[in-house]
């Protein structure tokens, strides 16, 4: 056994310089294969794949997708409540659709256009009673669609409604046009009125309408108005704050706070793998920095994919940090303790240790990449 390890010796002496060539073009060969191993917290790692809990939740995320990432859009009310925000989340709509992974997105500009689309406009606008957010939606409308809207509301009254209207226009008349009107046909009244007296006898008469008549006009507003990212700040305001100023319920989880906080909901697919949400959260970052939203205006994410993404961010920064510390320490503790030469020797077998590190997690990426036909294979590295 002697002569053997003799004769290994004198052909390591011999062939020193092949053998380190070699050795380091193996490690470097080996060293691609690192990429190949990750950190993963999903599912999988801590719970047992053929738990029925497990099966479950891989039923769940197959038809419901994973978690949910969250932007929370903050600032005044009438920074977010505008025409320049809405198109801001529309443009952001768009770039975060394109992302892998993505699912959808869950808006107040979305969630408006498809109701809107729907007609179904009760479930978003207030009918107060008095009828004052609709009238100040009305307001909000081009002249051509007032007229048309006055008229379908003059045609919906009742007669008896009418007569009201009719006794309650006398009462605000000025005595000129009382006179006018003497002089001229009972059905001229309205071309003897004012802008202010046209507002006072809209809101009158929005005040006499029952919930069919008002829900039936609600719907005939909203079928005028435009798409939700092309409305005017008025118009916005008008729809957004329909319960007497206030977000109405249906719209809360998405306007926090009666609009102060703006929440864009990121639908993810049922990949739920840490390089998933990393590269996810990368991409959602970089959509929001693309979207460029105005000054006033702060832009947070949050949500499982962002914490994931930060988890790994902070175990690679710390597993350096902590290399690097290692190191240190021992070069201190072997020059303070050990007082002969050539004292730092033993940091050699640390490298050597290393080099072997690099080769078996090296090998397995290349072992795991051609088991499975050229897919990366998720290495479960909780550290060495």
């Amino acid at each position: 056994m002697e002569r053997k390890f003799e004769q290994l010796g004198q052909f390591i002496q011999k062939h020193t310089v092949s053998l380190l060539v070699g050795m380091l073009a193996i490690t470097v060969f080996l060293g691609f294969g690192l990429p190949k191993v990750q950190m993963d917290m999903g599912n999988d790692v801590f719970v047992n794949t053929k738990s029925q809990v497990y099966k479950d939740t891989e039923t769940y995320q197959k038809n419901f997708g994973g978690d949910s990432a969250y932007i929370l859009l903050s600032g005044t009310q009438d920074k977010l409540i505008s025409h320049e925000t809405m198109q801001k989340i529309h443009s952001l709509d768009g770039r975060l659709n394109k992302i892998d992974n993505v699912r959808g997105t869950t808006n107040i500009v979305n969630v408006l256009n498809a109701t809107l689309k729907n007609g179904n406009a009760s479930s978003v606008q207030s009918t107060d009673q008095n009828g004052s957010s609709q009238t100040k939606l009305m307001s909000s409308l081009s002249k051509k669609q007032k007229r048309q809207l006055q008229s379908t509301l003059a045609q919906s009254l009742t007669p008896a409604q009418q007569q009201q209207v009719q006794q309650y226009t006398l009462t605000i008349l000025t005595p000129a046009q009382k006179q006018a009107l003497a002089a001229k046909a009972a059905s001229q009244m309205a071309s003897q009125l004012n802008l202010k007296q046209q507002q006072q006898i809209q809101t009158y008469t929005m005040s006499l309408l029952t919930v069919g008549q008002r829900q039936q006009l609600t719907s005939q507003v909203m079928a005028q108005v435009p798409r939700v990212e092309k409305m005017s700040t008025p118009m916005l305001n008008a729809l957004i704050f329909s319960n007497n100023g206030k977000v109405p319920s249906a719209m809360q989880q998405l306007l926090p706070k009666d609009g102060r906080h703006v929440l864009v909901v990121v639908n993810t697919s049922d990949k739920t793998d840490m390089s998933t949400y990393v590269k996810m959260t990368r991409d959602i970052n970089h959509a929001i920095k693309q979207t460029h939203f105005q000054k006033g205006v702060k832009v947070r994410l949050a949500g499982s994919p962002a914490i994931t993404s930060q988890v790994q961010t902070q175990v690679t920064r710390a597993m350096m940090i902590m290399l690097g510390l290692a190191i240190v320490v021992m070069v201190i503790v072997l020059s303070l303790i050990f007082r002969v030469r050539r004292r730092l020797f033993p940091l050699l077998f640390v490298a050597v240790s290393l080099i072997l590190d690099v080769w078996l997690h090296g090998l397995d990426g290349h072992l795991t990449n051609i088991g499975h036909d050229g897919d990366i294979t998720h290495y479960y590295w909780f550290g060495n």
